[in-house]
């Protein structure tokens, strides 16, 4: 039934399934950006209405970007040449998100995961 894949429990069981099965969002540890120098969320996004930090497996090579759009509009965030963001390499998103070249397009309160690798 399309009402229960629009749930807010269809959503955490897509958050929950994602978290399980990489090993990065299942016992990651989170840093932000040190691109910057700047060590925050909104720095990590360049963007102060989108938090994000990178979820880095423990003793292991697996990386994610998670992303959220904490604000009543829509957001566009440009990602640094290294990050492999694209629309192929997203995990789990809580609404449609829009990857062009290097831009991130987020609705309004929106999340997304990417697996950078």
């Amino acid at each position: 039934d399309s009402a229960d894949d629009e749930s807010l429990l269809t959503l955490y069981r897509r958050f929950a399934y994602a978290r399980n099965t990489n090993p990065a969002m299942a016992n990651g540890s989170p840093a932000f950006d040190n691109k910057t120098g700047n060590d925050s969320m909104e720095y990590c996004s360049n963007n102060t209405a989108v938090m994000a930090w990178y979820m880095h497996e423990v003793g292991g090579s697996k990386t994610c970007l998670v992303m959220h759009n904490i604000s009543e509009t829509t957001q566009y965030v440009t990602r640094w040449d290294g990050d492999n963001v694209s629309n192929s390499t997203i995990l789990v998103a809580s609404d449609p998100i829009s990857v062009n070249g290097k831009t991130v397009t987020m609705p309004p309160y929106s999340s997304v995961v990417f697996a950078l690798n």
